[in-house]
């Protein structure tokens, strides 16, 4: 737990709210510790930036999406140019296929369906938007989520 926490330090002094701010000025964060079954412990953190686009109603999502993208990918380094934060990832980040008994519950190789492939685009589901409470009869049904 003390290298967990000292970790998250570093996360969090390093990186998030260094001075080269690298998603951006941080208004406020805030974090909460969670363990998994073995006691392996993981973070859930959300972080406020100064000026980042909001949701208010549909037409704000492309702006959102792009701030999410410019920041947050999904990709596999090249093995090639660097072969060692390519095995790393390969090794902690990915869903391997030697899948355990808490995978296989069931007749299912994996039943949380892994390996999956990642999204091509970002997008934001929600609820379907109405404008006005009042207009709640007269939903004609269509969703207009983002993306």
């Amino acid at each position: 737990m003390r290298m967990f926490e000292k970790r998250v330090d570093a996360l969090m002094t390093d990186m998030i709210l260094s001075p080269a701010q690298p998603i951006g000025p941080v208004e406020d964060y805030l974090f909460w510790v969670e363990f998994q079954a073995r006691g392996s412990p993981h973070i859930h953190m959300v972080v406020w930036i100064e000026d980042a686009p909001g949701v208010q109603d549909p037409e704000d999502c492309p702006d959102v999406i792009e701030f999410i993208d410019r920041y947050i990918t999904c990709q596999m380094p090249d093995e090639k140019t660097d072969p060692e934060l390519h095995k790393i990832v390969s090794e902690v980040q990915v869903h391997s296929q030697n899948h355990s008994k808490m995978c296989r519950k069931g007749n299912a190789s994996c039943r949380f369906g892994f390996p999956r492939l990642p999204m091509e685009k970002t997008i934001i589901a929600s609820a379907p938007w109405n404008d006005d409470e009042d207009d709640e009869e007269k939903d004609d049904g269509q969703n207009k989520n983002c993306g």
